[in-house]
């Protein structure tokens, strides 16, 4: 039984170090991907231009209709043309401020990658990861004109809803 216990020990010690590990890869990832799309220039612009940081508004001012689906417990949003119009949907089922959060990452997408379309679920993308850490780092620097993103758990929300 003592070397079962030393065993499992180790086993938890070594998922530990690998889960740290990629914690730090995604940080990594996300400073790379700041400086090359520069997410918080292209949030503050479109800001500005629009007058306004609600994300529902931008919504409405980038011509994009937003639906609140039924959608099952896993499944926060998505994107997706339906006959020439931009079309976000969200589960009607999450909190206010994760409905803004999903809205947020799906206005990044419609901004920073406009040909592009995917389907995320929690703790699983059908998606590039790439493109899903840009839209995550979008919602970020957009959530952070109206909610203090600390106090809301806004980073960890989105990275544990799109990141696998």
């Amino acid at each position: 039984r003592k070397g079962e216990k030393g065993a499992r020990t180790h086993l938890l010690g070594c998922q530990r170090e690998k889960q740290t590990q990629e914690i730090r890869e995604r940080e990594i990832c996300r400073e790379v991907l700041v400086v090359s799309l520069n997410i918080p220039l292209r949030v503050r612009n479109l800001v500005q231009h629009h007058g306004t940081s609600d994300p529902f508004r931008l919504a409405k001012e980038l011509n994009c209709l937003v639906y609140f689906i039924d959608l099952p417990p896993n499944v926060n949003g998505f994107w997706k043309r339906v006959l020439q119009r931009r079309t976000i949907a969200i589960n009607e089922n999450l909190p206010e401020w994760q409905q803004a959060a999903v809205l947020c990452h799906e206005i990044g997408h419609v901004v920073c990658h406009p040909g592009y379309v995917a389907f995320s679920m929690r703790n699983l993308s059908f998606s590039c990861s790439r493109i899903e850490y840009e839209a995550d780092e979008f919602a970020k620097c957009l959530m952070a004109y109206r909610y203090d993103l600390d106090e809301y758990y806004v980073s960890q929300f989105l990275a544990e809803s799109w990141q696998t």
